[in-house]
């Protein structure tokens, strides 16, 4: 299963999803989530063999950002401006990513 945290169903596909968590952190004169999106000590790319989606949680305020693998596999890691996050962000991502991956 490679690099699968969690399986979710939805409309009777299995897609497994790694997930990625952050604190808001201090980088320069602004404020982000830096999510390291790769695997072991020398920090490879997921590739769509170790997961489907990349679920990016911010930790303080538990907004998800979800991913299709393709679209992250050649990134160590993925910052996110915290305005970027609202309280819609969890479900328009995850339809967003379900459609991408219903295209392949």
């Amino acid at each position: 299963m490679g690099a699968t945290d969690l399986l979710a169903e939805f409309d009777g596909k299995i897609y497994r999803i790694q997930v990625k968590a952050s604190q808001l952190k201090a980088h320069k004169r602004s404020y982000g989530y830096q999510f390291m999106v790769a695997k072991g000590g020398n920090k490879e790319p997921f590739t769509p063999y170790d997961c489907d989606i990349i679920a990016c949680v911010t930790i303080d305020t538990e907004y998800v950002w979800f991913f299709p693998i393709q679209k992250l596999c050649d990134q160590v890691s993925k910052r996110i401006m915290p305005e970027k996050f609202n309280e819609h962000t969890t479900e328009r991502t995850w339809k967003d990513a379900i459609a991408y991956l219903e295209t392949l």
